[in-house]
């Protein structure tokens, strides 16, 4: 790294520092080793150094991992304390990294620390304690304040390129000799398709209206042309519907009756009435077909993730509220949905994750904490592990897997 950028480095790392009151260290990418020391906590008091985990090998990791990230990366060492670490690089193309920690989420506990000796133990008492917001925020402040130091810019991010080519991809393809634009949105649709599946029917309604307007404007007064469009999204609904648990006898009365209404219309104005009430009653009868699935206890459980993903909720907490003892309803969940409670919190999130990947103003790095993972390395496990790409493909490829 030339001099003036380690310089501006070291400075705002240092500021950081000293308003967090969390450590930070800075790392030569390049040469792959911490431009002076370590962590304090890493170099003074980690059990596993001189053990089988390389303290350097995980932080220049996760410096990479940042790269791909937008320019922060928020992860668990492996002795389960959290880090942030942040990237850079200079006009040359030289990257550097900064990272902070460890800090924790939850007040300090003893027997969270096994084997541990009494040195290790004083250590991790002074560590900083944050709130899930509050680290989300830290993670944040930090990337910010290295996009000071060197050129990356996170609002153009290798990602964001990517995103916007495609779309203007999509947009150059879907163009009339006339330059007018004759196909609607797939970003929308797919939006739209997820709404249905989560039996969201104020959403799917409000998605919808987003969707007409595309319509009404590639339609350009053309009534056939607009009746074909909501035609297209009517079966994309319902094939959601039907796929998110609805009765497939019942949809397709359904779709019977809507395609009577739809042709009875002489206006555009019409259709987008007529296409609002369609989404939403796809979702209504995905949310039905879910309530009369499950008991009422497992119901509420499953309405009660769903409405607070994005925040934290625990086994026992979700107990409580249904009046039931932890390991009943833990049984019964099990019973009735055909996983664990905790796989099914991270299916959900996973879900409304795919939501936020296809929406381009939402950064990437962002989507983890949006749903609920404090640790962007386990939210890209759990999406791989649940979808079979990382989050970033899914963005990339706009949700078409092969």
């Amino acid at each position: 790294m030339d001099e003036s950028l380690l310089k501006r480095v070291k400075k705002y790392a240092n500021h950081f520092e000293e308003i967090s009151g969390v450590d930070t260290c800075v790392l030569n990418l390049r040469e792959r080793k911490f431009y002076e020391d370590p962590p304090s906590f890493c170099q003074d008091s980690c059990p596993c150094r001189g053990g089988d985990c390389d303290c350097l090998q995980v932080h220049l990791r996760n410096c990479l991992e940042a790269e791909r990230w937008d320019g922060r990366y928020t992860y668990y060492c492996p002795l389960n304390l959290i880090f942030v670490a942040a990237y850079c690089t200079t006009r040359m193309g030289i990257p550097t990294g900064v990272v902070a920690g460890p800090f924790l989420l939850d007040e300090f506990d003893r027997d969270s620390f096994p084997g541990l000796d009494e040195k290790a133990l004083s250590a991790l008492v002074c560590i900083p304690v944050m709130s899930t917001s509050k680290g989300y925020h830290f993670g944040e402040t930090l990337g910010a304040l290295l996009t000071c130091c060197g050129t990356r810019d996170r609002g153009f991010s290798p990602t964001e390129n990517r995103w916007e080519l495609i779309n203007k991809m999509f947009k150059f393809a879907t163009n009339g000799a006339d330059g007018t634009t004759t196909g609607y949105s797939i970003e929308m649709e797919r939006r739209l398709v997820h709404l249905i599946s989560d039996g969201d029917n104020e959403g799917a309604r409000q998605q919808i209206n987003q969707v007409l307007s595309y319509i009404s404007f590639s339609a350009n007064g053309n009534l056939d042309a607009a009746r074909a469009r909501c035609m297209e999204l009517l079966v994309v609904m319902s094939r959601a519907a039907i796929d998110a648990g609805a009765e497939v006898d019942t949809i397709f009365l359904l779709n019977e009756t809507y395609f009577h209404e739809l042709a009875a219309c002489s206006a555009v104005a019409d259709m987008g009435v007529w296409l609002s009430t369609a989404a939403s009653g796809y979702a209504s009868y995905v949310q039905d077909a879910a309530a009369t699935k499950h008991s009422y206890a497992v119901s509420k459980a499953i309405n009660y993730i769903r409405q607070n993903y994005a925040s934290k909720i625990t086994l026992e907490g979700t107990a409580k509220m249904v009046y039931l003892s932890r390991s009943y309803f833990s049984k019964l969940f099990a019973e009735e949905t055909g996983t664990t409670f905790s796989n099914y919190v991270i299916q959900v999130r996973i879900e409304k994750s795919k939501q936020l990947l296809l929406d381009s103003s939402v950064k990437l790095a962002d989507v983890a904490y949006l749903v609920g993972f404090v640790d962007q390395s386990y939210f890209t496990k759990c999406f791989r592990k649940i979808v079979g790409i990382s989050p970033g493909k899914y963005r990339n490829c706009q949700g078409k897997l092969e």
